[in-house]
């Protein structure tokens, strides 16, 4: 019931990728309550079937701010972060550096950096995404499902020639201030 402060931590090599239940969830921090911060970590090298370095859980809402998230993978969606159904995070002063999504066939499970589905109010404010990769075409970097209420504020998407960005029952109009290189909308098409 108190808070929980995770910060100046080196968190690396985590492994759950074979698990599809939630021992798959996260493969550096599985993040299934709201009280906490995750804060000037480095999470790298890690590999999960959902959520490389962190994934919050449904109706959690974890802070997460100036970490490093680089190298991380997963193999259905958010190779860096995944948000999960409701999640309210606020991700603040990241760098999302060459995380990967390598979902085989769904077109909405991606975001090589980021993952956020189902209804979440996720912030992501002042974040750099470079260089992340998905097997999906669309959501390189990022990937909103279904969250009206989410938001892309004052951030960098750059690496990938096209498709950084994928918008799949979300309005483009929640990308404030920021520069990308390539966002498509749930058509497909470029807007």
């Amino acid at each position: 019931s108190n808070a929980s402060v995770i910060e100046y931590c080196i968190i690396e090599y985590g492994d759950v990728h074979n698990f599809t239940d939630y021992r798959g969830y996260g493969g550096a921090i599985h993040a299934n309550f709201s009280n906490l911060t995750v804060s000037h970590c480095i999470l790298r090298n890690n590999y999960a079937y959902w959520g490389g370095a962190i994934f919050v859980n449904q109706d959690k809402s974890p802070a997460i701010s100036n970490c490093y998230i680089y190298n991380n993978k997963s193999s259905r969606g958010g190779g860096g972060i995944y948000c999960w159904n409701r999640a309210g995070s606020v991700i603040t002063n990241c760098i999302f550096d060459s995380n990967q999504c390598l979902e085989p066939s769904v077109s909405y499970y991606t975001g090589g950096g980021l993952s956020a589905q189902t209804n979440t109010s996720v912030k992501v404010i002042n974040c750099t995404f470079v260089n992340n990769t998905s097997t999906r075409t669309e959501g390189q970097a990022l990937l909103f499902h279904s969250c009206p209420n989410a938001r892309v504020i004052n951030s960098i998407f750059w690496g990938s020639p096209e498709k950084q960005i994928y918008f799949y029952g979300t309005s483009a109009i929640y990308l404030i201030n920021s520069a990308y290189r390539g966002i498509t909308a749930a058509s497909g098409s470029p807007v």
